[in-house]
């Protein structure tokens, strides 16, 4: 498994969550934390989409995480 493999899946998460797709975002970063479960940038997008969809407390807990690892806003980019 090649941890690269990771970051497309999470390219592809990111234009889902841009298109409000939540859902599907979601699914989709499962298939990034089996490829590399510790991947910071799918940390920080599950997050994201959390908060969207209303899980406020779980996302923000994410997000925060994402942010003291240094993947934070810089992710979205």
């Amino acid at each position: 498994v090649r941890s690269h493999d990771a970051h497309l899946v999470c390219d592809l998460a990111r234009v889902l969550i841009l298109r409000e797709r939540f859902a599907e975002a979601l699914k989709l970063l499962d298939r990034a934390d089996a490829l590399d479960p510790p991947d910071a940038r799918a940390r920080f997008f599950r997050g994201f989409a959390l908060v969207q969809q209303g899980h406020v407390e779980e996302g923000e807990d994410l997000l925060v995480r994402s942010v003291r690892e240094g993947s934070g806003l810089a992710a979205m980019l």
